[in-house]
């Protein structure tokens, strides 16, 4: 359970925003049933594992992985209790994702979207910069993009701050 929590932690998720995420892959993950699951020291099930996990941001990949985990523990006669698997070496593969959550209802911007994409494909991707006037939405848009985009960079998804001075100040 803790790596499930930790799984929650690390996509930076509130409990509202994992059942519209499971929502809009037409599945229901109530914030109560998260809760409770995430208390309880007793092992989920397949189906609550696998939309919690996609609701984090996982893919088939990760899913499978955490499913494969689940499998072994629950086996009949397994050697490792589910309530000390963290302590014993189970490690599933987590990536960093440190994103703050992405703006609802972001309009007017595909162009752009898309034009990150294109900078971000093929082989010779480099640095993106975004660039515009205070106030104009840099960041929503930097930040709607990395969320659409964390399955092609599965390894992390990170931020950092990066605000601007006001002249004079130090």
């Amino acid at each position: 359970m803790q790596l499930l929590r930790r799984r929650r932690e690390v996509a930076g998720l509130s409990f509202r925003q994992l059942d519209r995420r499971a929502r809009r892959c037409g599945e229901s993950l109530p914030p109560s049933t998260v809760a409770t699951m995430l208390r309880r020291a007793t092992l989920p099930g397949v189906g609550l594992v696998s939309t919690y996990v996609r609701a984090c941001g996982g893919d088939d990949a990760e899913v499978a992985v955490w499913l494969a985990a689940r499998a072994r523990i629950a086996a009949p006669g397994a050697s490792v209790p589910v309530a000390s698997t963290a302590a014993t070496g189970l490690c599933l593969p987590v990536p960093p994702r440190q994103l703050p959550p992405g703006v609802a209802g972001m309009v007017g911007r595909c162009r752009e979207l898309a034009e990150l994409d294109a900078a971000t494909s093929g082989s010779e991707c480099g640095l993106v910069v975004v660039t515009g006037g205070p106030g104009v939405g840099k960041t929503a848009l930097a930040v709607q993009w990395a969320h659409r985009a964390t399955t092609r960079f599965p390894t992390a998804s990170c931020t950092s701050t990066c605000a601007g001075t006001v002249r004079g100040s130090r």
